[in-house]
């Protein structure tokens, strides 16, 4: 099938590419080559050849997005604030329980450590975990929590709590459990 390209940029008539369609209008976002807007209006207008070549493209999308899904083990309820904004909910919690071991010396709660935000962000709101394997994970963190409490198990540099209970070292250049943006220290 031969595939079409729409362009919301260029709005003059004449291009180079025989096969470019120009549609636009913010109501209808579509994948093709680059995303365009498609009115629903001018929907009607466009050649059935051109509106499946854009079906078999969204279903091919829709199809390795739920293969990337099903490859996570540990899925996470995070919303669109992500680990930010996770960490500011549990210093405000902190806050607001006036739990003096959570504070520091100036009376403002210490950031959240790696394995407390990989927990939380994979707890549901009724308190139970998105899966089996990630039950069991938050079980060996707090296992080695309370090592670490008694200096059973010491946590240095990329062999964290969390690194430990996971059993897999970091991603170069990725750091779990913190969101974007964040490099590795060793």
């Amino acid at each position: 099938m031969e595939r079409y390209m729409a362009d919301s940029t260029d709005k003059s008539s004449s291009s180079g590419n025989p096969n470019k369609k120009r549609v636009r209008g913010p109501t209808m976002m579509t994948q093709i080559d680059k995303r365009c807007c498609i009115l629903k209006d001018e929907w009607k207008d466009i050649d059935n050849g051109i509106k499946e070549a854009i079906w078999v493209d969204v279903q091919e999308k829709s199809r390795k997005g739920r293969e990337n899904v099903a490859k996570n083990v540990y899925p996470h309820v995070l919303s669109r604030g992500g680990y930010r904004m996770l960490e500011e909910t549990i210093k405000n919690e902190r806050i607001s329980s006036r739990d003096d071991s959570t504070l520091d010396d100036n009376g403002s709660p210490s950031p959240p450590s790696r394995h407390e935000l990989w927990k939380r962000a994979r707890q549901k709101k009724g308190g139970e975990y998105t899966s089996k394997s990630t039950q069991a994970v938050a079980e060996k963190i707090d296992s080695l929590v309370e090592e670490a409490e008694k200096c059973v198990f010491v946590p240095h540099g990329r062999n964290d709590i969390l690194t430990a209970a996971l059993g897999t070292s970091e991603h170069g250049g990725r750091v779990c459990g913190v969101g974007k943006h964040h490099k590795q220290s060793t």
